[in-house]
């Protein structure tokens, strides 16, 4: 007799499907990996989904590198914030050691002044006394050692200034006080340095006997420097040391105007003799004098106690 095999039933397929769900749910249960939803932030997760495991990957990569990010954002805006202090360090640094070089061959310049004038006065007072060859000599002597020591302190000068023409074409000289046109002077220190030498030549060649000539070439000089470092300052009023550098260059004015007023007293003392425009100037110099140190003490407090010392 014939045996024939029966096909299970849908309904055992299923009891069989449903023992199973149950026995993977207990494992499941048994080893804590139920179905968990975890919220994070404003989203959540659940990571025994393969969308939420994927996403709690990228979450834990992204995680850690955001405070990496704001500290190499930070560390970059510190950086840059240096880099820019730096910067402004190292141009006011810049500017405070070209006006101190300009500063120190303009006082240079102003002694120069008085050992001219001191020259031209002596030798045309004693000249009335038959002055030895002795003591001529000793006056050349003197006068080339101080020419010496400006054009030193000329050489000192690393870069030459580039003056606005303007400043030059401003100011305006006696005719014949130099070889050319005074705004040549300052457009490279070869030229200046011409140009003045042949100042010089008529120095020593007795050429120059009046004072407003000898004034006038100095005068010319210190004016158009001083106005460039005017115009160099003006470009660091917004740092923290542009009243010093206003100080300092009202002192260098007032310095400026003291040997102005040093050359008239040499004239006097040495000829005697007082016009009344020169006593107008004279007056006129030494009233400046007081107005740049006033200024110079506004703007710089800590100079009044120096300066009591001196007067």
């Amino acid at each position: 007799m014939a045996t024939t095999k029966e096909k299970p039933s849908g309904g055992k397929r299923n009891s069989h499907q449903s023992e199973l769900e149950t026995a993977i749910s207990d494992v499941r249960s048994s080893h804590g990996m139920e179905d968990t939803i975890w919220r994070v932030g404003c989203y959540k997760i659940n990571p025994t989904t393969p969308s939420g495991q994927k996403f709690f990957i990228l979450h834990m990569l992204v995680l850690p590198l955001i405070p990496i990010t704001a500290l190499v954002i930070q560390n970059g805006v510190t950086m840059n914030t240096l880099m820019g202090y730096t910067s402004r360090v190292t141009t006011i640094r810049k500017q405070v050691r070209g006006a101190m070089e300009i500063a120190l061959f303009i006082q240079n310049i102003q002694e120069e002044r008085a050992e001219v004038a001191l020259y031209i006065f002596t030798n045309q007072s004693d000249a009335n006394f038959n002055m030895t060859e002795f003591q001529t000599n000793k006056n050349r002597v003197g006068i080339q050692e101080r020419f010496s020591k400006t054009d030193r302190a000329l050489e000192e000068v690393p870069t030459w200034p580039n003056i606005d023409q303007s400043l030059t074409i401003q100011k305006k000289l006696p005719a014949g006080t130099i070889g050319a046109d005074g705004s040549e002077a300052f457009k490279s220190k070869l030229k200046f340095q011409i140009q003045h030498e042949v100042f010089r030549v008529k120095v020593r060649e007795g050429r120059i006997g009046e004072i407003t000539e000898i004034l006038a070439w100095y005068e010319y000089i210190n004016d158009v420097i001083l106005d460039h470092l005017d115009d160099e300052i003006k470009s660091t009023d917004r740092s923290g040391v542009w009243r010093y550098l206003i100080s300092f260059k009202n002192l260098l004015r007032a310095i400026e105007n003291i040997g102005i007023v040093s050359v008239y007293g040499i004239r006097y003392l040495t000829t005697g003799i007082v016009t009344k425009q020169n006593y107008i100037k004279y007056v006129e110099h030494d009233t400046l004098i007081w107005e740049y140190l006033n200024s110079s003490i506004h703007l710089a407090p800590y100079l009044e106690k120096k300066f009591r010392r001196i007067y």
